[in-house]
């Protein structure tokens, strides 16, 4: 899971916390973390994957996009993450 946020983000510092203890509790599933204005080549990941605003969530397996999840909804990214 790409997992796309930004340091200035009130509602990705709300959802922080719950992501850190979900990704703690699914240790198969891999959290990437791509940080606005810190992660290298950032704006290139955030077109690449048409993410517009933040947080968003990127789901993928076998190398495809299978879900998309635009803001701070955690229990849609908390369902997607525990059925994968």
């Amino acid at each position: 899971m790409l997992y796309f946020t930004a340091e200035w983000c009130g509602p990705c510092k709300q959802i922080a916390p719950k992501i850190a203890e979900l990704a703690d509790n699914n240790p198969s599933v891999a959290f990437v973390k791509i940080i606005a204005d810190e992660t290298e080549n950032a704006q290139e990941i955030f077109n690449e994957f048409s993410v517009r605003a933040v947080p968003s969530f990127v789901f993928i397996q076998n190398g495809e996009v299978v879900e998309k999840v635009t803001g701070s909804n955690f229990s849609k990214v908390q369902e997607l993450v525990t059925n994968s």
